[in-house]
């Protein structure tokens, strides 16, 4: 119909992929239908398009500077919490990623020194707060192409491997001029 001749550009912000049951070895084919987008970006780093991270790096919320009161908390993704029995010996602060308010996950993540997490946006947005960052049991493609990329182990390994987690204070301005200069 001639309501779709005439659509303007087409645009592929900040997509990625998302396979379960994947190893490093295996390939990211992407999928055809990507052609035909005028201009793509994508989350994912290296991976053959311009990347283009998550925008929700633009929020206001990570302008703002949080106070270190917890030396660790878990953030978990709401469909894959992690088994108690993994935990660690020592008591830590444990919070789910379910679409809370914006705001309040962040000033949470910015509460830690260092963030535990199975949950993308958890790896994400700790990351642009300067957090030290430990992904554990990742159980995506998605976690394995991040720029600045975290400690990946297994839970019940976080405790002996926190003192390798990684750091980026340069994160937060690096995935926002990504983003402006995609604009």
């Amino acid at each position: 119909s001639s309501i779709h001749q005439n659509q303007g550009p087409k645009v592929l912000w900040g997509a990625g992929h998302n396979m379960r049951d994947w190893s490093e070895k295996d390939e990211i084919n992407w999928p055809k239908w990507m052609s035909d987008f005028t201009l793509v970006g994508i989350r994912d780093y290296l991976q053959g398009y311009e990347w283009v991270p998550c925008a929700s790096c633009m929020h206001p919320a990570f302008d703002k500077d949080y106070e270190v009161t917890n030396k660790v908390i878990w953030f978990e993704h709401k469909k894959q919490l992690i088994k108690a029995t993994e935990f660690g010996r020592e008591p830590v602060l444990r919070f789910c990623n379910s679409g809370q308010n914006f705001e309040q996950v962040i000033e949470l993540l910015g509460s830690a020194e260092t963030v535990v997490t199975n949950s993308y946006h958890g790896v994400y947005w700790a990351t642009l707060l300067g957090r030290k960052v430990i992904c554990v049991d990742a159980w995506s493609s998605k976690f394995f192409y991040f720029k600045h990329k975290p400690l990946f182990c297994k839970s019940k390994a976080w405790e002996e491997r926190i003192g390798y987690a990684p750091s980026y204070p340069e994160a937060l301005e690096e995935c926002r001029t990504a983003n402006v200069n995609f604009w």
